[in-house]
């Protein structure tokens, strides 16, 4: 897939500098630093991260939310808890696209717990 073919241009373009800074670093010159692509595509995975959390969590809340009384606290907390599971789960098929020491999950998840979260403390 696309997703896959970035990744690995990524990877091989962080081993690249690797081996061009251990070449560099046996010269006396004073050369630019190059880029790290990884961690610009980790950035930009955090945002959509976030922003795809976002939505989706707001979906299944106010799905969740159709079946809950309103005046209810615990069913609106249990409604949270439902859509923050959905959410963890939706993370499976994407992890395995990345490799293992980019630690997808963990952004995802730190995503998913941060929408969780702010909408625990407003409801409370």
């Amino acid at each position: 897939t696309a997703m896959k073919a970035l990744i690995g241009s990524v990877e091989m373009y962080e081993t690249v500098i690797a081996y061009y800074q251990e070449y560099d670093s046996q010269k006396e010159t004073n050369r630019p630093q190059i880029t790290s692509m990884k961690e610009a595509v980790m950035k930009q995975c955090r945002i959509d991260f976030e922003l795809k959390s976002f939505d989706a969590f707001n979906t299944a809340i106010m799905s969740a939310a159709d079946d809950a009384d309103e005046d209810d606290t615990g069913s609106r907390l249990s409604a949270t808890i439902q859509a923050a599971t959905k959410l963890v789960g939706e993370i499976e098929p994407v992890k395995n696209l990345f490799p293992p020491n980019w630690n997808i999950d963990t952004h995802w998840a730190v995503c998913v717990s941060n929408v969780c979260s702010n909408d625990i403390i407003q409801k409370i």
